[in-house]
């Protein structure tokens, strides 16, 4: 049986690069990424600006509901097939506690 892996990548302010959270799930739906932004959430992620993905329409609508008035952007033609890693870009993480 396949599964997926969700990773979610966050940039801070000061540039410095983090992973946030993954997950292996049964598959990669709206449902799926919307528990892992809710979990993210429950941490202490508070705002998030922009969000850099493969496209997959679930991302981008859980990423809305989750997150309001984020801004997405696709992951340029070359790179798509390499990554499903979801990248958050000027994050609001101060207190997030680990998983």
């Amino acid at each position: 049986m396949n599964k997926a892996l969700l990773v979610i990548a966050g940039i801070r302010n000061d540039g410095v690069r983090e992973i946030l959270g993954a997950r292996i799930a049964d598959c990669e739906d709206e449902l799926t990424w919307e528990d892992l932004f809710s979990d993210l959430k429950d941490r202490g992620l508070r705002r998030v600006d922009l969000l850099i993905s493969d496209g997959h329409k679930g991302i981008q609508n859980a990423a809305q509901r989750s997150f309001h008035g984020c801004s997405h952007e696709n992951i340029p033609g070359p790179h798509r097939r390499y990554s499903r890693t979801l990248r958050i870009i000027e994050m609001d993480r101060f207190g997030v506690l680990p998983n």
